[in-house]
This record gives structure tokens, sequence and C-alpha cells, in this order.
């Protein structure tokens, strides 16, 4: 067996789950390995130390210890005032913010339809004088503007 074997079977070495063959091939690697026989001593210390920690028991008091700190915690948070459990506040905040978005959303709106050439107040107020006069080209102060008719 090479090192890269035993490496691979090394937790089933230990939990002895190889068949007869392979434990007694690991079993003689690790008496001319002692890589290998660093490796399997690091696993056989893990698995010690996992079932100490599985058979380790909490403090007597532990459970009363924890239900005394959530208690406590909890009784701090009833003491200490929110922001927001004000009663009149929350209806003002949320009026407030409503009306900040409707503002917002209009003002957006319309700037990007002005920007876009859909909203024009100087063009919607040429058109209009087209229409209501009849005439394709307009003077506009200092320059001529010339609308093809509309069809």
């Amino acid at each position: 067996m090479d090192c890269k074997t035993f490496k691979e079977q090394v937790w089933q070495y230990h939990e002895e789950a190889l068949g007869q063959p392979e434990m007694e091939a690991c079993e003689a690697h690790l008496v001319n390995c002692r890589d290998c026989r660093n490796i399997a001593a690091g696993v056989a210390h893990f698995h010690e130390y996992v079932e100490a920690a599985r058979q380790a028991e909490p403090g007597p008091f532990a459970a009363t210890r924890i239900v005394a700190a959530m208690e406590s915690a909890l009784e701090r948070s009833k003491k200490q005032p929110s922001f927001l459990s004000l009663p009149g506040l929350k209806p003002v905040l949320i009026s407030f913010a409503l009306l900040t978005g409707v503002i917002l959303g209009i003002t957006g709106a319309t700037s990007r339809l002005r920007q876009s050439g859909i909203i024009s107040t100087q063009d919607a107020n040429i058109q209009t004088m087209r229409s209501d006069l009849f005439i394709t080209d307009l003077l506009d102060e200092d320059r001529i503007l010339t609308l093809t008719p509309q069809k």
C-alpha cells in the first residue's frame, strides 16, 4: 500500500470499516511509514476529542442562566422607547413619505417627458398657434420655425 491510498482510507481504517485484507495492508504500511503513523494518530486524537465533546454535560445552572439572560434582554427592550412608538408620529411619517413619493414621481415623469420631447411648452404653444391660424411658418423672436403640416 502507498501513502496516497492510506490517506484515502484512513477514516475507514480508524473506524474499522475496511475489510480484513485492507486493514492488514494499512497496519503493514503504518509499521514502515512515519508520516502515515502521524496522520493516523491525528485522526485518533480527533475522534477522541469528538467523543469527549459529545459526552460533556452542561453546568447544572446553565439553563437557568440562559433563561435569565433572555428575560433581562426582553425587559431592556421594553424599557427603551422606540422613536416610532409615539402614537401620533407614525401617521405623520407615513403621510410625509407618501406625499414626497408623489411629488418626486410627478417631477421625475415630467422631466423625462420633457427630455424625450413629448412635452415641450414651446412646441405645444407653437402647435396650438399653428392649428388656430393655419400657418406653416411662425416667427419666434429671432428665428423662424418651420413646421411640417400634420396629416
